[in-house]
């Protein structure tokens, strides 16, 4: 199975989606993706958090 995270610009914003894909056959695969939109937005937050904290520790 191979997991993969990508955007696509829907609407005019990014949509960011989490997709797993494995192979059935020499010919086929199963794919599915899932909105992972919400999580990135918390994760970039989270992020900049960080990164005051680590601004302020070092003052």
């Amino acid at each position: 199975m191979t997991s993969v995270e990508y955007s696509l610009r829907i609407g005019g914003k990014n949509v960011w989606f989490a997709a797993n894909v494995s192979p059935l056959s020499a010919n086929s695969v199963i794919w599915a993706a899932r909105d992972i939109t919400d999580r990135k937005g918390a994760e970039q937050q989270i992020e900049k958090q960080l990164e005051t904290l680590g601004a302020l520790y070092d003052l």
